[in-house]
Parts: structure tokens; sequence; C-alpha cells
């Protein structure tokens, strides 16, 4: 049975900025370069997802502005279904990413239309049995999008689909308050090392995990940047480390390719240390180059460079998927 991922949450533009350093308070700093570049987290992992070769359905809003077109038009470019992606009046979403010379990025972002306008009613048909619904956490920050966010979750499980969830910064730091309810239905979920501190209250991925999963969640995923993973599920706790990457361009959607390569790595049947592999490799390729999803590899071209690395294995485990 095909098995598709359907993808809800944010569409947006990065105005990316690149600084040697942020400036402090009320000084300036020269730009080095400036530039639009097509993001947002769901649409980030969306796209890494379906150029690696998975069935990807984006659920989300838009607006009708110049920026809207050229986001659809990228999206479309990389492959993701745009049935379910609504079009309304109104700005798209716009995120300005200031990256310095470490490849570290500081982000302000303004959601657009997803804030201001409900989604309405999902198709009856959007998921089903073997499909996975992934959700970015952004999509829990206002009530309108939240609404859907729950929608999607109700239909996911109604149908026996798999549910995975990528935080925000936003979402750990009010999940007991807001979203506790809704983290009894994940299957999985990827925090990074400071949302997972901010969801368990302590610093160590060991201890933060195993709180999380007592939550609800079935696995605990910690990105841990370049020191790769750490997977907590019933089977144990495990690392999945990452491979060295030079030079870093930028950082901005790491974690997004991340969850990208993993789900179109597990949907396709891998292991969950194996998946997390290829989920590595693809974020590997995304912060070599400037933007969220600009590197977003083929599974030629990352069967390539992880041959390069000298990971045949995992290579060739990706020529047969």
């Amino acid at each position: 049975m095909s098995r598709k991922l359907i993808v809800y949450g944010d569409i947006g533009m990065d105005i990316f900025v690149q600084v040697e350093a942020l400036p402090h308070i009320g000084q300036d700093a020269i730009a080095r370069e400036i530039a639009l570049l097509p993001a947002g987290s769901a649409a980030n992992c969306a796209a890494v997802a379906a150029k690696l070769g998975t069935a990807v359905e984006f659920v989300g809003l838009t607006g009708r502005d110049e920026l809207a077109a050229m986001l659809i038009a990228d999206l479309r470019h990389c492959q993701v279904g745009l049935h379910h992606l609504r079009q309304v009046a109104g700005p798209a979403a716009v995120i300005i990413a200031v990256v310095d010379a470490r490849g570290e990025r500081t982000m302000l972002s303004h959601r657009g239309v997803s804030t201001q306008v409900a989604y309405g009613e999902l198709a009856p048909d959007l998921i089903g049995p073997a499909d996975c619904l992934h959700l970015s956490g952004y999509s829990f920050q206002d009530p309108i999008s939240k609404a859907t966010a729950l929608a999607c979750i109700t239909q996911a499980r109604a149908q026996g689909a798999q549910i995975t969830l990528d935080p925000s910064f936003h979402f750990a730091r009010e999940f007991k308050a807001s979203h506790a309810d809704a983290l009894q239905e994940i299957d999985f979920i990827f925090p990074n090392q400071e949302e997972a501190t901010l969801m368990s209250g302590v610093d160590d991925p060991v201890v933060a995990a195993a709180m999380i999963r007592t939550f609800g969640p079935k696995t605990v995923i910690v990105k841990l940047g370049g020191q790769g993973c750490l997977i907590a599920s019933a089977q144990g706790t495990m690392h999945v480390p990452a491979r060295a990457v030079k030079p870093v361009v930028d950082t901005t959607g790491a974690g997004d390719a991340f969850c990208g390569g993993f789900l179109a790595a597990w949907l396709r049947g891998l292991a969950i240390d194996w998946a997390a592999k290829v989920g590595h490799a693809a974020a590997a390729q995304v912060i070599g180059q400037p933007g969220g999803r600009a590197g977003a590899p083929t599974r030629a071209i990352l069967i390539e460079q992880v041959a390069l690395a000298g990971d045949l294995i995992l290579a060739d485990i990706l020529r047969r998927l």
C-alpha cells in the first residue's frame, strides 16, 4: 500500500541576511548578502521528503501576493502536492533570518494569513490508514491554526495513521499550559535540545527525552545539531551521530531537513536508527547552502554524497529503497 506524508503548517519567505555578527541594539551592521529564499518549517520538511521521492501533500494557507506565487512555484518544483494548499486574501508569511559567520541564525517571524484566516474543513479523504501526518509546532501558536492542527490529528487518529510533530520554541515553552493534550496523540516528536529542555525542565537530553515520553509521545528524537540525535522509545535509548559538515553556510532548516529525510526513509520501511542517518544526511546537504531548503537533495544526489562520505552501507540501502 502506498504511504503518503501529509504535512500541515506554514509556508513563508525568508529574507536571508548574512552578517559577520549581530549588532547590539541601536547599532548598525553591514550585510554581506541579502536574498529572498522560500521557507517555513513545515514547507521545508515537505520539500525535502518530496525531493527524496516520497508522496507528499501540503496542507496550509498562503496569500495571493507575489511572494505567495513564488512560494507555490518552488513547492511545485520540489514535487510537493498542493491540492490542499489554499490561497486567501492577505499577505504570505515572511521570516527575517539573520545568519552570522558561524552559520547560526536569529529569526523574526510574521505568519501572515495563517493567523488571520481559518483553513476551513479538511477534505474527508485527506489522510489514509497507511499515511503519516506531520505537524509543525508553529501551527499551535494561535487559536486559528491550532484548531486545524487538532482537526488533522482527529482525522489521522480516526484513520489509524501515524502522527509526528516538530515542536517550535514557542510550542515547547507553552506546551504544559496549552498543548499537553495534543502530545498524547503523537507517535514521533522531534524537539531540538533547547526545546527538549523547555518541555522537560532538565538539560540532560537522555533525561529530557524520557520525561517527554511520559507526556504521551511513543518515540522522542532529540535533535542535537552537529552531535547527531538521541532516540528514546519503548525499546530503549540510542544515539545516532551526525557526520561532520564543512563548511556550514546556514543552519536554517537543518531540523526540518532532518525530519523530512527521517520520515521519507521511515515511510519506506527503514528502522528508526537508519532513518535518522538519512535525516542527518539530508540536513548536511541543506546547511551547505543558504536558506531552509535550497540544498534539499534528490535521492540520487544523497546517495552520491553519502558514498563520497564513506558510508557505503547507507548508500546501498538508499539505492534499494
